[in-house]
């Protein structure tokens, strides 16, 4: 499903931010902080813009890894700069990862 114009440009600048601050993030890191500055859709449909930009070559300098997210006891891939270590990653900023009503029949796509 495709998302606006808006929800998009959101999401982007978001993952501009993190990127130009070094940070390692996971798709659900970027919908909330997008979702705190107006985006509207679903994570399920938000995320899927994060992994478009890495798979577009839009994220440089990043890789991605599919990692165990053990506080919610999902698997997410996690953004980070190259040559980082993704057990740097702290999980603890998804241990308070909640569908809100809208993504309740998202359980299985909470993270990934």
């Amino acid at each position: 499903m495709s998302i606006s114009v808006a929800d998009r440009q959101i999401v982007e600048d978001v993952v501009t931010e993190f990127v130009s601050k070094g940070w390692q993030f996971t798709a659900y890191n970027i919908t909330t902080e997008a979702k705190k500055r107006g985006a509207n859709d679903r994570h399920l449909n938000l995320k899927q813009a994060v992994h478009d930009l890495f798979k577009g070559n839009e994220i440089t300098g990043y890789s991605r890894d599919l990692v165990d997210i053990k506080s919610v006891g999902a698997k997410a891939y996690l953004y980070s700069p190259s040559g980082s270590d993704v057990n740097d990653y702290d999980a603890d900023s998804d241990s308070d990862v909640v569908a809100d009503d809208a993504d309740v029949d998202d359980a299985d796509s909470i993270l990934v």
